[in-house]
């Protein structure tokens, strides 16, 4: 099976029935990579054919609820699940450091034959290495939000295929460095505010990087229409633009 990108929620921080808070699944030869944890990813991915338990690697961007608050519920569920297989958790300082203090106040160290889990903090600046695998490599870069976040940049080893998520930010030199040359672009579009962006600014950043395709994510819910994001971006993107759905699939091969 080709390698593919799944969006397995696309909402801002206020998720409706059909869209859950924004999160990635990465999948490249035997690799699934998660990006964010709003909430529980189980279900979405077990209907996507990914068995939760063969997951070995999950990107945390930032301590916010809209990207943390299915950790506990998801590490609990594999668990239950009998898991024994390490799980790898990577973020920076920030991010790693709350992490942990929410387990604890969950009392997992109390837990009866609890699988290990391993932080890795990655290093703050740019293209700072996150994670190598056969399959994939995966890059951090400091975006600019309210708190210290991580945007992230993965390459398919088989095919050259790059993608770049921003993450929750507003403009800044650190979303240049993520998008620079990716064949897709994933870009929030909460809207232009401090710490956010707007599909306009998303499709400036992409046509200023060289990107192939633009993807909206991390959108309101309560948008009016889709095309009129998309038509915001056009103006100033001449590229693919898709505004994403929920559970949306992505095959990372070939080039525009």
């Amino acid at each position: 099976m080709a390698p593919r990108l799944i969006i397995l929620g696309s909402s801002n921080a206020l998720p409706s029935e059909d869209r859950d808070h924004t999160m990635l699944a990465v999948v490249a030869g035997e690799e699934t990579v998660l990006v964010d944890c709003g909430v529980n990813p189980m279900i979405k991915l077990q209907k996507n054919g990914i068995d939760p338990s063969l997951v070995k690697h999950l990107i945390i961007t930032h301590f916010h609820p809209d990207h943390v608050s299915g950790f506990p519920l998801f590490l609990m569920s594999l668990w239950l699940q009998g898991r024994k297989d390490e799980l790898n958790v990577y973020g920076i300082g920030h991010t790693i450091e709350r992490l942990k203090k929410m387990m604890d106040l969950f009392g997992w160290e109390k837990w009866p034959n609890f699988y290990p889990v391993e932080f890795h903090t990655i290093a703050e600046g740019n293209s700072q290495p996150v994670l190598e695998t056969d399959s994939l490599s995966v890059s951090g870069t400091l975006v600019r939000h309210f708190i210290p976040t991580m945007g992230v940049r993965f390459q398919i080893k088989s095919n050259g295929y790059q993608v770049g998520y921003t993450c929750d930010t507003e403009p800044c030199d650190g979303v240049g460095i993520v998008a620079d040359g990716v064949d897709m672009l994933l870009h929030e579009a909460t809207g232009e505010e401090i710490g956010h962006s707007s599909a306009g600014q998303a499709g400036k950043a992409a046509q200023t990087a060289g990107v192939s395709h633009l993807v909206l994510v991390h959108y309101p819910t309560k948008i009016t229409s889709k095309m009129d994001m998309i038509a915001e971006a056009t103006q100033f993107f001449t590229g693919k633009i898709t505004c994403a759905d929920d559970m949306q699939v992505f095959e990372l091969s070939g080039r525009l």
